[in-house]
């Protein structure tokens, strides 16, 4: 067809959504190619779209294309949206790119296919740790974003460490500094995310506290058979 739109939403720096318009219409062609012109309209809460109402008309430009359907406009498009007439300080400003955006025949009509970057307000919802020990969070907006990074401790001397009791140990005379860095680099390992350690404790106090609470249940028992 010689013409083609498409709504999409963009949101602003609280996360509130703005409805826009984006329409094409071929303005001109011949053998070197063809020039189309764009339309940007913005939806604000009381009108419906229209380029003719409410001077919601953002921006309009031309996209010019070659006779192997590749845009020649590399520039990405700025375009200025006013809010203080929705209670917001400032404007909202949104650039459009149609550098990836090509020209092709199609029987069921020329189509617009947009991608996007913003995303509205979410909350964290779940979170991961990667093997290099990056925290990622899942938010409810579908984002994923790193949040930060647990960090290893290496020793040249492993040996030279001095044992604290219960699986701890500190820097001894020869164990050398602690060498603190991402996981997978250096001499440090990787960690295990959803995984549960065989033991972290020491095993012989463990072993003596059993033994004590052993004695003290059958001295009880004794009581009660007594008793009874």
């Amino acid at each position: 067809g010689d013409s083609s739109q498409r709504n999409f939403t963009i949101y602003d720096s609280l996360g509130a959504p703005h409805q826009i318009r984006t329409s094409m219409a071929l303005e001109s062609q011949d053998s070197n190619g063809s020039v189309w012109r764009y339309y940007v309209e913005g939806e604000d809460t009381t009108e419906a779209f229209s380029a003719n109402e409410g001077n919601r008309a953002l921006s309009t430009g031309t996209v010019t294309f070659d006779v192997n359907g590749q845009t020649t406009l590399t520039e990405p498009i700025e375009v200025k949206m006013n809010l203080q007439a929705q209670g917001k300080f400032s404007n909202l400003s949104f650039t459009l790119d149609f550098s990836k955006m090509t020209q092709f025949s199609s029987s069921e009509g020329s189509e617009i296919i947009v991608q996007q970057d913003g995303l509205a307000e979410g909350v964290l919802e779940r979170y991961s740790i990667g093997a290099d020990g990056v925290l990622t969070g899942v938010f409810s907006n579908g984002l994923t974003e790193s949040l930060a990074q647990i960090a290893l401790a290496s020793f040249g001397n492993n040996n030279g460490l001095v044992s604290q009791g219960g699986n701890l140990f500190s820097r001894g005379p020869s164990s050398g500094a602690a060498e603190v860095g991402a996981a997978l680099s250096g001499k440090r390992g990787s960690l295990l995310s959803k995984n549960l350690e065989s033991s972290n404790v020491e095993l012989t106090t463990e072993f003596t506290n059993l033994i004590a609470t052993q004695r003290a249940y059958q001295a009880n028992a004794r009581t009660i058979t007594t008793s009874d």
